[in-house]
């Protein structure tokens, strides 16, 4: 790979990291960007690619107490995100490419950012909806089966 490559990779990382920061994430390894809502940490993949300047984003959440040893991308990407008139232009929406040209690096940043606001924020917004029904659901189960004990143990005596 070019050194422009990898020097402008870096700095694409880093600008993208500066345009996130409002929304709460924070760098943690060179390529992942978390925040941590509630208990679920909520993160950005920027998957670089090696035989060109191109980047790929995933988006992904994990609960804090997990038990797995590594963190499943278990989001959309950028890749598979199409175009509404995909079917007349197979073209994909987000193209994170860049050049040797210096104004190349916030072009590709603020593009990755268009597509976490467009996309990514909206699928984190919908699996804490996800998880907060969850949470809902097992408070009133565990009412539910308290309520059946009391019922049990008065059958019981």
């Amino acid at each position: 790979m070019e050194d422009w490559v990898q020097k402008n990779n870096e700095y694409i990382l880093e600008r993208f990291g500066e345009l996130l920061s409002p929304y709460g994430f924070c760098r943690t390894k060179k390529t992942f960007f978390v925040r941590v809502v509630g208990d679920i940490a909520e993160f950005i993949h920027i998957h670089k690619f090696t035989f060109g300047p191109y980047f790929r984003l995933h988006f992904g959440n994990r609960e804090l107490m997990s038990q797995k040893e590594s963190v499943a991308l278990n989001g959309p990407d950028s890749d598979y995100i199409k175009n509404w008139f995909y079917l007349l232009v197979p073209k994909r929406k987000y193209s994170f490419r860049y050049s040797k040209e210096f104004e190349s690096i916030d072009t590709c940043a603020y593009a990755m950012l268009k597509c976490f606001l467009r996309e990514g924020e909206k699928w984190f917004l919908g699996n804490r909806k996800i998880n907060s029904c969850h949470d809902a659901i097992k408070a009133s189960d565990v009412t539910i089966n308290l309520l059946r004990l009391d019922k049990i143990k008065e059958e019981i005596k």
